[in-house]
């Protein structure tokens, strides 16, 4: 659950480059398979959770369906007001809770590789600092045209395809490899989804307990 918890957590902000915040792209989002060592395989679904003023919200949503029927949700509210995008608040459920658990400022950046400010470009020249050219794959029986980007840090390397065929997220495939068991997953595009019911609501999270905390890897 732990090595879950540091995977969601990330992911959404690979994606923030090529993040739509359209107002028509609210509640829709991706559905992905997500790969993890010994071809282990669960379902992934990425989405808008909501368009407020500046503020988006965006949810994750993980099944394992194979082994321990794991599933957790995270949803992540980004300030777009600046050329900087910014995460402000944080949630988490698991079936065990009745009711989100809001995440406090140190449990944004958990993951012992890659960073959040790895991800938080300040401009579109940070962005292709990153890019490795122009790239089709062939994904969910589809040519998709995307811009390949890599990023690394200590131990861990991500390398990751955007296409505006994928939007809102953006996000056709990511590779992540690196010394730490948690580092090395795949994760691809399945197809996009619309009309989503976001499965957390931040107006009934409560603050994190003792309990919540458990679910959580210790923020470094």
């Amino acid at each position: 659950m732990k090595q879950i918890n540091m995977l969601l957590a990330a992911l959404i902000l690979i994606s923030l480059p090529a993040l739509s915040f359209n107002q028509s792209y609210d509640k829709s989002g991706s559905k992905f398979t997500l790969i993890f060592k010994d071809n282990i395989k669960s379902d992934l679904s990425i989405y808008i959770a909501g368009i407020e003023g500046n503020m988006v919200g965006v949810e994750m949503f993980f099944h394992e369906k194979s082994f321990s029927n794991t599933r957790m949700s995270q949803q992540f509210w980004i300030d777009k007001s600046s050329s900087k995008l910014e995460i402000k608040e944080g949630y988490f459920l698991v079936p065990e809770f009745k009711s989100p658990q809001k995440l406090t400022k140190e449990y944004f950046n958990v993951n012992s590789g890659v960073k959040i400010e790895d991800f938080l470009f300040a401009d579109e020249s940070s962005v292709k600092e990153n890019s490795k050219g122009k790239v089709t794959l062939t994904v969910a029986g589809m040519d998709i045209p995307c811009e390949k980007f890599e990023k690394s840090r200590g131990k861990q390397k991500i390398t990751y395809y955007i296409s505006p065929m994928a939007k809102p997220i953006g996000l056709v495939k990511l590779i992540s490899e690196g010394e730490e068991e948690q580092h090395n997953y795949v994760i691809e595009f399945n197809h996009l989804i619309k009309n989503i019911s976001p499965k957390i609501d931040r107006k009934i999270a409560t603050e994190m307990t003792e309990e919540g905390k458990s679910f959580l890897p210790k923020p470094k």
